[in-house]
């Protein structure tokens, strides 16, 4: 049921508390006292980077020519760079470390918002909804895969694009059109492309629910139709039917720029085919991490026993969120959460790998093309938070409170026992710093880091339950007392609470902000002409520069000496690449642009990242040759095509002993109009729904 009060403003308390719980949550990241760890400076910062000094500089970021000889920017996946969120950043206050790690916390942000509308859509009143989207913005997704921003910036369109789609389907207007597309294409173009993947199939299955659960008889069939047939047609086929091919339509046109992108660069590169089956089960989210439902902290010991990468293990949406959905399970369920419930299992069983996932990958279109498996969990998170909300609110309203208490017994049980479980074992094996600690074993002179890096996997059992048990006790307390709001206030300290228990483990690492900022504030500013100069004498990365990433990616001297670890690769250079960087090589000591004739001079007259005009004496015809991937759409003398050297992938062109300066430009002129088109047409809806009036 979609209820009118999803349509009022987002009320001002509720803002509020949504802030604060993001801020405390997150607290060492969002105070800047400590840095997003691993692949969110090294990884999705860099592209970002690029894009806000190119344009800051005055030029389109098309080509990057600081990663392993560089790539067409608009067809990396990871980069966001058909995100209009990214371009507006990037043309304005610029990618810094402070302006990248607010955006990621602005992606969870809206992801909270998103959720409490659309609980308030299905019917939630406002404490229910906000505890859903205290429980999105905390979930095991968010904070095990913080470092994995178009993960998480995924993850915060879902629940958007959710109620903007339930939205239309209620009332086919043109501004819930305009504001299903621009949504919809804002998650397309800020997903990690796993997600934006799975959504279609997950959109799909909720639009044939939706289809099958409308009711509306006021439709008309088509004439001449024959009983027989009129059968086989619900009475909202047709609508249902053109407002999704209408929507569809409309997206897929804000989409033309990206369209016409990946359309260009996916042929070249090497992620551009379906990877094997063996690399497309790894790092699944297995049975074993749902333990995470009721011990988040536990996932972050013992590798051996969950089996994946540490960022894939945690599942979790709260301890009211689980009890409430074990008792949805067992009490009589609406439809909408037995699809959630079907879809959710589904995603469940595709993010374990193992048989499902070999299955979707031969039968599932597109689904082998995922390398993660964990990141199909958020789906499957997604769905047990709309279920949970769902029974609280028939609780409520019922008022039936009494009928969770023998949950709580049950969860009061497992937490005593696991608690008891886990102090005998640290008693009897030593292997416990908290038992060290009691029994005068331990320093706490080590620091922070130090307790951290010396906790057992008993420890975090002791420690999670003992958080549980008054959580617990608090929320029984004001269930059965009716007081909804109390409730709410200890759902937001156990997200909290779970939250900052993880964050040093799998969100930020032991650097400042301020510390990450200092290094990149070495790197040059704008995009200057580089000093072609011999490859081998480029700055190296030190210590410090490492946590940002390869310094090839920031010291502006096209060139490197060791591949860059980085997702797009283009097939051409592939097989060249660690030939060139190999010790003893002649290219590592050749400049950016060098002739194959001696006695050459030449000098950089100007360099955009996509277009050089350089100026050179030769004293007879020969070849020019610039450290660059050869890609399709470098010209030189505005229409001629570049050719690349033999075994190799550098860009060659002829020079003639007569002219004195050539320019060489990378233009890729069909992704340029569509970027154009798809740039306006995002503009014009964007005006649209700010001026039009529902």
């Amino acid at each position: 049921m979609i209820t009118q009060r999803a349509e009022s403003v987002l009320p001002i308390k509720i803002l509020l508390c949504l802030l604060a719980i993001v801020f405390i949550a997150y607290l060492p990241a969002t105070s800047f006292f400590y840095y997003i760890k691993n692949d969110a400076f090294t990884g999705y910062f860099p592209p970002k980077f690029f894009m806000s000094e190119s344009l800051h500089a005055g030029y389109l970021p098309l080509w990057n020519p600081y990663i392993n000889y560089g790539i067409p920017q608009y067809g990396d996946m990871s980069s966001a760079f058909w995100n209009p969120i990214t371009w507006l950043i990037a043309s304005t206050v610029g990618y810094n470390a402070y302006s990248f790690t607010l955006e990621i916390f602005c992606y969870i942000f809206t992801g909270g918002v998103g959720m409490f509308y659309l609980c308030k859509q299905y019917g939630c009143r406002n404490a229910i909804a906000l505890s859903a989207a205290a429980a999105y913005i905390c979930s095991g997704y968010n904070v095990g895969n913080l470092q994995h921003f178009n993960w998480v910036s995924g993850a915060a369109f879902l629940p958007v694009c959710l109620y903007s789609y339930n939205a239309l389907l209620k009332n086919q207007t043109a501004k819930n059109y305009v504001r299903a597309g621009v949504v919809f294409y804002l998650f397309i173009s800020a997903a990690h492309p796993g997600i934006v993947i799975a959504s279609v199939y997950f959109f799909l299955a909720y639009s044939i629910f939706k289809f099958f659960q409308q009711k509306d008889s006021n439709t008309i069939l088509p004439d001449n139709l024959s009983p027989a047939s009129s059968k086989l047609f619900k009475p909202s086929l047709f609508r249902h039917f053109k407002t999704n091919v209408l929507l569809l339509i409309f997206i897929l046109l804000l989409c033309a720029g990206m369209i016409a992108g990946y359309a260009d660069a996916l042929p070249q590169l090497t992620r551009g085919s379906k990877i094997s089956l063996s690399s497309s089960l790894q790092n699944p989210t297995g049975f074993t991490a749902w333990l995470s439902l009721i011990y988040p902290f536990a996932t972050v010991k013992n590798n051996a026993f969950f089996a994946t990468d540490i960022s894939m293990r945690n599942c979790y949406i709260g301890i009211a969120g689980i009890i409430l959905l074990l008792s949805a399970l067992w009490y009589k369920k609406s439809k909408l959460q037995v699809f959630m419930l079907a879809s959710g299992g589904f995603f469940a069983l595709l993010s374990s790998g193992g048989l499902v996932k070999t299955a979707a990958y031969y039968i599932m279109p597109f689904i082998g093309y995922v390398r993660l498996n964990g990141e199909f969990r958020i789906f499957t998170l997604l769905c047990l938070i709309i279920v949970a909300a769902l029974h609280w609110e028939k609780i409520v309203r019922q008022q039936t409170e009494k009928k969770l208490t023998s949950f709580f017994l049950a969860f009061l049980c497992i937490v005593f026992t696991a608690l008891i479980g886990s102090v005998i074992y640290a008693l009897y094996s030593g292997d416990s710093l908290l038992i060290n600690i009691i029994r005068g074993q331990y320093s706490l002179t080590a620091g922070l880091k130090g307790i951290i890096d010396n906790l057992s996997w008993a420890d975090t059992f002791i420690i999670q339950s003992l958080i549980h048990f008054p959580i617990i006790l608090g929320l029984w307390y004001f269930a059965k007392h009716k007081k909804i709001n109390y409730a709410v206030a200890f759902i937001a300290l156990d997200l909290i609470a779970a939250t900052l228990l993880n964050m040093p483990f799998t969100g930020v690492g032991n650097n400042s902000v301020k510390e990450i900022q200092a290094v990149i504030n070495t790197s040059p500013a704008g995009i200057p002409v580089p000093a072609n100069k011999a490859v081998v004498s480029i700055k190296a990365e030190d210590e410090k520069s490492k946590l940002v990433g390869d310094w090839s990616m920031y010291s502006k001297q096209p060139g490197t000496l060791h591949e860059v670890l980085y997702p797009i690769v283009l097939q051409n250079s592939k097989d060249y690449l660690d030939t060139i960087l190999s010790s003893g090589n002649e290219y590592r000591t050749k400049p950016l642009a060098y002739t194959t004739s001696e006695g050459a001079i030449l000098r950089i007259r100007k360099f955009t990242a996509s277009k050089y005009i350089i100026q050179y004496e030769v004293s007879e015809n020969t070849n020019l040759v610039i450290q660059q991937n050869w890609y399709p759409h470098w010209y030189y003398d505005n229409d001629k095509l570049v050719e690349k050297i033999e075994n190799n992938n550098f860009i060659s062109l002829p020079l003639s002993s007569t002219e004195k300066t050539v320019k060489i430009e990378f233009r890729p002129l069909l992704v340029i109009l569509s970027m154009f088109f798809s740039a306006c047409l995002f503009l014009l809806s964007f005006i649209f729904l700010l001026v039009k009036k529902d």
